[in-house]
């Protein structure tokens, strides 16, 4: 019979992910079809157990479930348990098993557009569950410092201290202080949600005091080229939005599911024609 693969967010309308995901499940000749379901806060435990309970195959979690996704797991693996939230579920047995492909989408993402961050530094803006998965992939990747600005204040502590015991690679710094940071960065990320709507305004207020060559990182994937990404592009610097690293955590996400990597060039292709851009 068709097995269910799925998404769980608020909002999902916006999504690639079941165009990518059903793609890859036509390429591959698996009866499978991944669906995207928007479930409020109160609703999720019983949506996932719900989804267990049918006989799905997993689900990938978006905003605002990352940390209730690994709170309703029975086991995590460590890098979900190091990230502290979880965008992969997997039922197995009756039981809900939790990881997280986030972080490493990300460095994939960026290894793929030909950047390494092996001894770089980092200015990341937001502190949620994405933001921490890609912090702790980059302190793997071997990042020298990642600077951590969220206009909560004691996320952002909280963030560092969790990644970073010694006090040493994730420094916290205060909202009204990012843009001081971008001369000692080799890339800024945002990792908020300000980009989702067209007439979103950018996480900074300017480029101004960024280095020649500094890298624009836009966790954000949309028809749309976000205010953050065209204002990095206007100071002519390098900028890369979130379409990789959505393909990449998908295609990982087989690996939880499956026990293989789905396939990223089709992937990539569904996603763009899904958001009419042209492969790149």
């Amino acid at each position: 019979c068709t097995r269910l693969c799925a998404l769980l967010g608020a909002p999902v309308a916006h999504s690639g992910s079941p165009a990518m995901h059903n793609a890859a499940f036509a390429a591959t000749g698996r009866d499978a079809r991944y669906l995207a379901f928007h479930v409020e806060a109160a609703d999720f435990a019983t949506a996932v157990r719900g989804l267990a309970a049918l006989g799905a195959i997993g689900a990938n979690v978006t905003v605002p479930h990352k940390e209730r996704a690994l709170a309703v797991a029975a086991t995590a693996t460590a890098r979900a348990q190091r990230a502290g939230a979880a965008n992969v579920l997997s039922f197995r047995d009756g039981r809900i098993l939790a990881d997280n492909t986030d972080g490493e989408g990300f460095v994939r993402a960026l290894q793929e557009a030909g950047h390494e961050l092996a001894g770089r530094a980092l200015l990341l803006l937001g502190a949620g569950g994405a933001a921490r998965a890609v912090v702790t992939a980059c302190l793997d990747a071997g990042a020298r410092v990642v600077y951590v600005a969220n206009r909560s204040p004691d996320r952002a502590a909280e963030l560092a201290r969790a990644c970073d015991a010694q006090g040493r690679r994730v420094i916290p710094v205060a909202w009204q202080d990012r843009e001081r940071c971008l001369a000692e960065v080799d890339a800024v990320v945002n990792a908020t949600s300000l980009g989702l709507k067209p007439d979103d305004p950018s996480p900074l207020a300017g480029w101004s005091s960024a280095r020649p060559g500094t890298l624009a990182v836009d966790l954000i994937y949309a028809r749309h080229e976000t205010a953050f990404l065209a204002q990095a592009r206007g100071h002519g610097l390098s900028v890369l939005d979130g379409r990789g690293m959505l393909v990449w955590q998908a295609a990982l996400s087989w690996q939880c599911w499956f026990g293989e990597m789905g396939p990223v060039d089709v992937m990539a292709d569904a996603l763009d024609r899904f958001l009419g851009k042209e492969s790149v």
